[in-house]
C-alpha cells in the first residue's frame, strides 16, 4: 500500500513562523502610517523613468521595507528633501 502523504503550500518552521509575525507587524505598521501624496505642480502630476543597476534597486527596495513605505513613496520623499535642502521649497 502507498503511503498517505499530505501537500500543502504553508512551509514550516520556525524561520517561517518569524517571517510570518514579522510581515504581520509591517502590514499593521503601514496601516497607521499617514501615504504621502504628492502636490501637483499647476493641476498637473509629470512622470520621470531612469534605469538602475539591480544593487541599488534591491538597496532602495530594502530600505523602502524597513521604512514601511513603497519605492514610490520613499522616491518622492527624497526628492522631496532634496529640493528643500538645495531650493528651500
Amino acid at each position: 500500500m502507498a503511503k498517505d502523504s499530505k501537500l500543502t503550500l504553508k512551509p514550516s518552521g520556525k524561520n517561517f513562523e518569524s517571517m510570518t509575525e514579522e510581515a504581520n507587524q509591517w502590514v499593521e505598521e503601514r496601516a497607521e502610517k499617514e501615504i504621502p501624496k504628492p502636490s501637483p505642480l499647476q493641476g498637473q502630476i509629470k512622470r520621470i523613468t531612469f534605469e538602475i543597476d539591480g544593487e541599488k534597486h534591491q538597496a532602495i527596495k530594502l530600505e523602502a521595507l524597513k521604512k514601511g513605505m513603497t519605492i514610490k513613496q520613499l522616491m518622492l520623499r527624497l526628492v522631496d528633501e532634496f529640493l528643500e535642502e538645495t531650493e528651500g521649497v
